[in-house]
């Protein structure tokens, strides 16, 4: 179905005013609406990830879809940039240059994508876990190390904690290797700053971690980080064998 804009000035009589449509056999799983204001655009940007269908993954489309919403009610398609699946990207601007995070779930990299003249998108830099030294276990029922979801935060210069001043960080939600936190204040050249780890066992199920790091997103002083995990198995199936030779073996 793409992208429906919904114009809630009155937020008890919400209307339906304009559509995006995805690509055929695609979904739009992020959405992100942003005002640049650049060299080469100023305006209103809805960018929009391309995300195969599961039924027909091999058919549809991967990358994102740039459009101006300055005018909600009338959009107009301003670019596209094609990569393998596009599952959640962020927006931002960093002084006169705009950018576009990407988490590619198809290649398993994050991609910075330049956005500063949105009718010709240039890619900066695609780097994975091997390139970024990312180090995890694998965990759980779906094991992976890949980026799920991505944020970033631009610090100013007169930031109060100096480690944060004047720095561009992201927040990679990286599954099964949990919050990790770059500096890409340089976009072309990513650096690790550190990264979480699962507790082991789990200190709410006392059993071994599932990780699957969803999204993080960070407070406004940088100092706080809120991460939530995707539990694709929340229950256990746990046989108990109760008479015979076997008596109290459990399996699960």
């Amino acid at each position: 179905f793409g992208v429906r804009i919904v114009d809630i000035s009155d937020p008890s009589n919400p209307l339906h005013v304009a559509s995006i449509p995805s690509p055929p056999n695609t979904r739009a799983n992020a959405i992100k609406v942003s005002h640049i204001t650049t060299p080469y655009y100023e305006g209103d940007i809805l960018v929009h990830s391309n995300e195969p269908c599961t039924t027909a993954y091999n058919k549809g489309k991967g990358g994102v879809e740039i459009y101006d919403v300055t005018n909600p009610r009338s959009p107009i398609h301003l670019s596209s940039f094609y990569s393998s699946p596009i599952h959640n990207l962020f927006m931002y601007q960093q002084g006169h240059k705009a950018y576009v995070l990407l988490a590619d779930v198809g290649s398993s990299y994050l991609r910075i994508v330049n956005i500063t003249d949105p009718r010709n998108p240039v890619e900066v830099v695609a780097v994975g876990a091997r390139e970024l030294k990312i180090k995890s276990d694998l965990l759980g029922n779906y094991q992976a190390v890949y980026v799920h979801d991505v944020w970033a935060k631009i610090f100013p210069a007169n930031h109060a904690n100096p480690y944060y001043a004047d720095k561009v960080i992201a927040y990679l939600s990286y599954w099964d290797a949990g919050l990790v936190m770059l500096d890409i204040t340089n976009p072309s050249s990513p650096k690790l700053l550190g990264q979480s780890t699962y507790a082991d066992p789990d200190p709410l199920s006392g059993k071994a971690p599932e990780g699957n790091s969803h999204s993080a997103i960070p407070n406004g002083e940088g100092n706080i980080v809120l991460m939530g995990d995707e539990d694709l198995s929340p229950f256990t199936l746990v046989l108990r064998i109760e008479d015979g030779s076997h008596r109290g073996e459990e399996y699960q």
